[in-house]
């Protein structure tokens, strides 16, 4: 532990100390409180120069010799050709040997070194952890390619491959069966799916342009990863493990963050913060990074405008140590490494996910059955497919329409303002009076439940119209919808909830289940 001031930190561990602890460090100690300077404290002198500009530079008067003469402490300073310029960082100067001479081994600048050296010794540890890791990873996967050889060559089936049927937790429903047993097993009004709707949905879809469809595609969002590697795939899992949870407890306090001229909320949001930190140097995605992050790094990334915090930051706080932990500890410090194990199906890296990331486990329980809903986990699994499919193979899943829609409660708001659910009147009044649900009670198990089995009609819908109509639509247009998965229609419905936010909002709200799972 190091003692800032009055308050304790735990050191942190990096993977890249150049580029990382000096911006981590200053975050850290940003409360620092400094001896004040006074200008009348000081005495200046203005001296020949011996610093950077030759022989003209230094044969003039503009170098700065400060003193403080309550303590003695003195600085000279010659960085610039402008006299104005140095007398300014000389009394930055002088300020950090002021505190050194006043607190010695518990001033800044003491302090700034202690934390460097402590993440340069945990940077040793985790990357012998780390080494290990990767060492089993490739003993395991050279076994496991040798067992496929065995199977390949006497026509069996390789390992690794699932249908889904069995499930990594044999007592829980998977999600599709999951929906399917809700919907089934209903003894209240609370929800109704409305058929002739599901069709009509269908029709917009199908109807939509080309450059519509085109929005689904990952790179096609500004604030997501450019590039198709193993960064692109860390930053998807640290973006993950906290993508849940934004609306606000009050309209007034809503969740906003600015950065280079464009201010954006919720999943964007985020998205910016990760964003504008990795750019100043906080290597965020990295394992090492989450096992470690400090609260306070944490309450200044995603500190928004009007210094409104994130809601439940204490909870992704430590869902991002856990993780961070997990991918040090089993799988040499990446999520990538999980990737190369599921021998490109998309059901073998969910079971992967939920069997070892035990935030990911998106449970309930429904009339004496346990169901899954998962939609943090799928949701991983179809951004590293959207991300790196046809660049990358380890990535082109052969299973990708296993996967149901991703069960938030955006997705549902969009598919009630549609009509294809249909509240009844008392489900609508708690919505309208905002009562906030219960996680697990029936009237969030059946909207989620519902909602799943709505997006899998509408993606049958689908297939029916572009079979009828395959002689009559664009080519290019009819091989997108026909590759249409419901990974597809709960991406398309999100964003066309987005772009009509401000009607939706008048006329369904969402519901308000304060949940890490979506």
């Amino acid at each position: 532990m190091l003692q800032l001031n009055n308050f304790y930190i735990h050191a942190l561990s990096f993977t890249s100390i150049r580029f990382s602890s000096h911006s981590t460090a200053k975050i850290l100690l940003k409360n620092y409180k400094f001896p004040e300077i006074l200008p009348k404290d000081c005495e200046e002198q203005y001296i020949r120069g011996w610093g950077p500009g030759g022989s003209c530079v230094n044969s003039s008067s503009n170098a700065v010799l400060l003193k403080h003469k309550p303590t003695g402490c003195f600085v000279k300073v010659h960085q610039s050709r402008i006299l104005r310029e140095n007398i300014k960082i000389a009394y930055e100067r002088l300020k950090m040997e002021v505190d050194k001479h006043l607190n010695g081994e518990s001033s800044y600048s003491v302090q700034f070194n202690r934390i460097i050296s402590q993440l340069e010794e945990k940077t040793k540890k985790s990357s012998q952890r780390k080494r290990q890791a990767m060492a089993e990873l490739k003993a395991e996967g050279e076994m496991i390619r040798e067992i496929n050889r065995e199977r390949e060559n006497n026509g069996e089936e390789s390992v690794m491959t699932s249908n889904f049927t069995n499930f990594v937790f044999e007592d829980v429903l998977n999600p599709r069966d999951s929906a399917k047993f809700i919907v089934n097993n209903t003894e209240t009004n609370l929800i109704k799916i409305n058929n002739e709707a599901v069709v009509k949905v269908a029709e917009i879809i199908c109807n939509s342009t080309l450059a519509e469809i085109g929005q689904l595609n990952f790179d096609e969002c500004e604030f997501h990863p450019k590039s198709a590697d193993k960064a692109a795939v860390d930053w998807i899992f640290f973006m993950d493990t906290i993508n849940f949870s934004f609306w606000p407890d009050e309209e007034i306090n809503y969740w906003e963050i600015t950065h280079n001229g464009t201010t954006q909320s919720g999943y964007f949001g985020v998205c910016v913060a990760i964003n504008r930190a990795l750019e100043n140097g906080i290597p965020l995605t990295s394992a090492d990074y989450m096992a470690n992050i400090d609260e306070e790094i944490v309450e200044e990334i995603f500190r928004g405008d009007r210094d409104i915090p994130i809601p439940l930051l204490n909870k992704r706080m430590e869902m991002i140590r856990e993780n961070g932990k997990i991918l040090v500890e089993k799988f040499g410090g990446s999520f990538y490494n999980c990737l190369l194990k599921c021998s490109n199906s998309a059901l073998n890296l969910l079971q992967l996910i939920i069997e070892n990331f035990p935030n990911f486990r998106d449970f309930a329980e429904y009339r004496g059955r346990k169901v899954s809903f998962l939609k943090r986990a799928q949701i991983l699994v179809a951004d590293v497919y959207s991300c790196l499919h046809g660049k990358d193979s380890n990535a082109d899943f052969t299973d990708l329409n296993k996967l149901t829609m991703f069960a938030d409660y955006r997705v549902p708001q969009a598919l009630a303002y549609l009509n294809v659910l249909e509240y009844g009147n008392g489900l609508l009044e708690n919505l309208k009076n905002n009562k906030l649900l219960k996680c697990g009670g029936e009237e969030e198990v059946q909207i989620r439940g519902f909602s799943i089995e709505a997006c899998e009609l509408i993606l049958n819908e689908i297939k029916n119209i572009c079979e009828t109509r395959k002689n009559s639509i664009n080519p290019e247009t009819f091989k997108k919808l026909n590759n249409f998965t419901c990974v597809d229609v709960d991406v398309w419905l999100w964003l066309w909830r987005r772009a009509n936010a401000q009607k939706i909002e008048e006329s369904v709200p969402f519901h308000k289940c304060r949940s890490i799972f979506y």
